[in-house]
């Protein structure tokens, strides 16, 4: 029996992701390292089961291909079956192909009042070196995050509320991502702006030769220095398709 639903949640992933080829029976059962695909089934009656999974990836190659994926198959009765996939990509430079994919899929089959949630967000973010992470902050409030959503699984929230709430942590994502990644070399380069500039300021003024001062009627100007605004070190790339956070509506199935 685990082999046929292997077989049918590959085939309903293919789909979702374009095409068949793109994902096999023994593609969900070993994913690819640089892909993120969590599979909650559950077929024991009167039970809760809960999957969740994370990754995150720098890309620096000429292939931008992750693939991110979310599958609840509930097939029993009075069960739920909850399945999140959180994915963020940094792609390094400029590859020839960014194709990532995300899918969420929800699965009641034989099913007598089963409810199955399934939700997936891929954050596919261009950076401009290796060295680009996350601040301390960025780091501690992503951890948080991530402990936020993993704490759903001992809630006895109705689907809706699942789906209101898993969209609110997702969007706390995206903003740490907008505010939170910084370059390592940007900021040693800043460092060492800072220390030339100090060393400049504490070396002793040359000696004039008062001989040599000059006087004119007109007054001397000064004009103020003017430095251009720090800039982050990290940019957002659109893709092709462009980025984007999926979520499937959740589904519920109640037979009598």
């Amino acid at each position: 029996m685990i082999k046929r639903l292997h077989l049918l949640l590959a085939l309903v992933l293919a789909l979702a992701l374009g095409g068949p080829g793109i994902a096999r029976a023994d593609d969900i059962g070993s994913p690819r390292k640089d892909d993120n695909i969590v599979q909650a089934i559950n077929t024991k009656s009167g039970s809760s089961l809960f999957k969740f999974a994370f990754s995150l990836r720098k890309v620096t190659g000429k292939v931008v291909d992750n693939t991110n994926a979310a599958i609840a198959y509930s097939s029993c009765e009075n069960c739920r079956t909850t399945a999140i996939a959180i994915q963020i990509v940094l792609v390094v430079g400029s590859p020839d192909t960014v194709t990532p994919t995300n899918a969420a899929i929800a699965i009641n089959e034989n099913c007598t009042l089963c409810q199955s949630f399934a939700t997936a967000f891929q954050f596919v973010i261009g950076v401009k070196d290796e060295s680009v992470e996350l601040t301390r902050e960025g780091k501690r409030e992503l951890r948080q995050i991530l402990r936020e959503f993993r704490a759903l699984k001992h809630h006895n929230l109705t689907l809706e509320e699942f789906h209101a709430r898993t969209t609110a942590l997702g969007d706390r994502i995206r903003q740490v991502l907008k505010t939170q990644l910084v370059s390592r070399r940007d900021h040693r380069d800043d460092e060492e702006d800072v220390r030339d500039e100090q060393d400049q300021e504490q070396r002793p003024a040359p000696p004039t030769d008062p001989a040599a001062t000059t006087s004119t009627d007109e007054p001397t100007t000064t004009e103020p220095a003017t430095t251009e605004p720090a800039t982050t070190a990290s940019t957002t790339t659109e893709t092709t398709p462009p980025p984007t956070t999926t979520e499937t509506t959740p589904t519920t199935t109640t037979t009598p």
